[in-house]
C-alpha cells in the first residue's frame, strides 16, 4: 500500500480575478470559486480520505470545508503560499516591470525554478521550499497508507512537484496534483 497525497488548490478568489498576488494576503472565495467547490466536493465524495489538510489561510481553508464538509481540515502554517512581502496583494503584471524587482533577479521563472531572491519584507524561493517540502514530510510521516487531501496554493503545488521530479506548472484554481508515496516505516515496539 502507499499514500496517495492529493494536492488541490483553493477555489477562484476575488484576486484571481483581479490578477492580483495572494501570498500571504488573502481575498474570498468568488461565487464563481464557491460553486465551483460545492460541484468538485461530489468528485471527492467517493475517496475514502484518510486525513484533510490545510493551508491556514482563509481561501484554503474555505475551500477545503466546500470540498469536504463532514471533516475539520488540520491546518498547518508552513502550507501558506510564497510570501511576496511588500508586493502582497499587488498587480502581478506590477511586479514582473518594476526595475527594482528586476535588478534584483526576481522572477516569476525564478521562483518557479526555486533561484529567486527575496521580494523587500518577502521570503526566498529557497526559504519557502524548505517550508513547504518540510509540511509535506510532516503529512507524509502522519500517515501509513491511504488518501490523504492538501489543500493549499497554485506556488506551493509547484514547488512540491519541483520538489519531487516533476515538471513544476501552474495549476488551475480547484486542479488536483497527486505525489505517491511508499509507506514510512515504522520501528518495532517490542
Amino acid at each position: 500500500m502507499s499514500v496517495r497525497v492529493h494536492l488541490v488548490r483553493h477555489g477562484r478568489t476575488v484576486y484571481n480575478d483581479e490578477e492580483r498576488l495572494q501570498g500571504w494576503s488573502d481575498s474570498a472565495l468568488t461565487e464563481v470559486g464557491r460553486a465551483a467547490a460545492h460541484r468538485e466536493a461530489s468528485r471527492w465524495a467517493s475517496t475514502d480520505v484518510v486525513a484533510l489538510y490545510s493551508s491556514p489561510s482563509p481561501r484554503a481553508a474555505a475551500t477545503a470545508r466546500l470540498l469536504f464538509p463532514a471533516a475539520e481540515p488540520i491546518f498547518d502554517p508552513d502550507l501558506r503560499e510564497y510570501h511576496f512581502g511588500e508586493w502582497e496583494a499587488r498587480r502581478a503584471e506590477d511586479i514582473v516591470r518594476d526595475p527594482d524587482v528586476l535588478a534584483l533577479g526576481w522572477s516569476f521563472e525564478s521562483l518557479v525554478d526555486g533561484t529567486a531572491p527575496a521580494l523587500p519584507g518577502g521570503e526566498s524561493a529557497q526559504s519557502f521550499d524548505s517550508r513547504v517540502l518540510a509540511a509535506l514530510t510532516r503529512i507524509r510521516s502522519a500517515h501509513e497508507f491511504g488518501d490523504v487531501v492538501v489543500v493549499t496554493h497554485g506556488i506551493t503545488i509547484a514547488s512540491l512537484m519541483r520538489q519531487h521530479g516533476r515538471p513544476a506548472r501552474p495549476v488551475e484554481n480547484l486542479a488536483a496534483v497527486t505525489l505517491e508515496f511508499s509507506p514510512v516505516r515504522r520501528g518495532s515496539t517490542r
